[in-house]
């Protein structure tokens, strides 16, 4: 398996020595490569096939609401905790009787990138009491399907909670039935980054979280392999089986992009960042004289 593209560019800046046969770097040149450094770092240079955002409506990025009518009434919205968010919030409903997920429809062209693809997930389960109530789903490469289930919340509890996928074998007690991913931690408590990319030289896709790889799915290992229909992405509340419960999700970005890109927690981000601006305090204030005033 090829390996993905980091999401950031790392430079290294050599400090010459002022000793004669040695010419120590220019501050203007210190300064240019720590702006360098951060803009790798903080900005993604991919361009992306979809993308929704914190608060904005995931339909005014091109996805469509395929949404039960009547009642209960599904209630979405944006919203700001410690992120952006939009949220949709679901149920109860009894059983396998309704639900609601966004979906948007990918062309041939953008799954079929020689370099692959890389769907990006970062969501906040608030209330999920079991598998496919807050799920997402790449169908893609053959009508195969890589889908990602998170259970956890004030109505979750025992084994069942944490982060899933499912896997081939698993097509008699779906949606119920899945397997954790490893490294999986409740995902009710704080944000997380999941993302799946795909890599068409092995015909498989890896799941991350918070940009630490997690497992390996080869398409033939996916549930109903072969047999899921039209590429598409798909998130939101699939609606699992049993008794009416309600369901409580926060989506602050989801995104599919062309390439294998693997994306550091925010917070990695904003420390490399700092650490490049800091790069360009330092050489400021080696250059600029210092006045006080009597």
């Amino acid at each position: 398996m090829s390996s993905p593209n980091k999401g950031g560019c790392a430079l290294t800046l050599s400090c010459y020595s002022s000793s004669p046969g040695y010419r120590r770097m220019p501050r203007w040149n210190q300064i240019y490569l720590g702006a360098m450094t951060c803009g790798f770092l903080c900005a993604s240079v991919q361009a992306a096939v979809v993308t929704t955002s914190g608060s904005s409506n995931p339909t005014a990025g091109g996805f469509t609401e395929v949404f039960s009518t009547g009642s209960p009434t599904i209630t979405t919205g944006p919203g700001t905790d410690s992120e952006a968010y939009w949220q949709l919030k679901t149920g109860p409903f009894p059983g396998d009787s309704g639900g609601g997920h966004y979906v948007y429809n990918l062309a041939g062209a953008d799954i079929s990138d020689p370099s692959g693809w890389t769907f990006t997930y970062r969501v906040k389960p608030v209330d999920a009491d079991r598998n496919f109530e807050s799920y997402a789903a790449v169908v893609a490469n053959g009508g195969n399907a890589w889908i990602l289930s998170l259970v956890g919340g004030p109505d979750a509890s025992g084994p069942g909670v944490g982060m899933h996928y499912y896997q081939a074998g698993q097509e008699g007690s779906f949606p119920s039935v899945a397997s954790d991913l490893p490294g999986s931690t409740d995902p009710s408590l704080a944000y997380h980054t999941y993302q799946i990319i795909y890599d068409p030289g092995s015909n498989s896709a890896s799941f991350y979280i918070d940009g630490a790889f997690s497992v390996s799915q080869a398409a033939s290992n996916t549930i109903f392999a072969g047999g899921v229909g039209a590429s598409r992405l798909e998130f939101g509340d699939g609606q699992g089986t049993g008794a009416a419960t309600g369901t409580e999700t926060r989506y602050a970005l989801v995104q599919f992009e062309t390439g294998q890109h693997i994306v550091p927690e925010p917070s990695t981000i904003a420390i490399l960042c700092l650490g490049g601006f800091s790069l360009i305090g330092s050489s400021l204030r080696r250059r600029l004289p210092t006045r006080i005033s009597g």
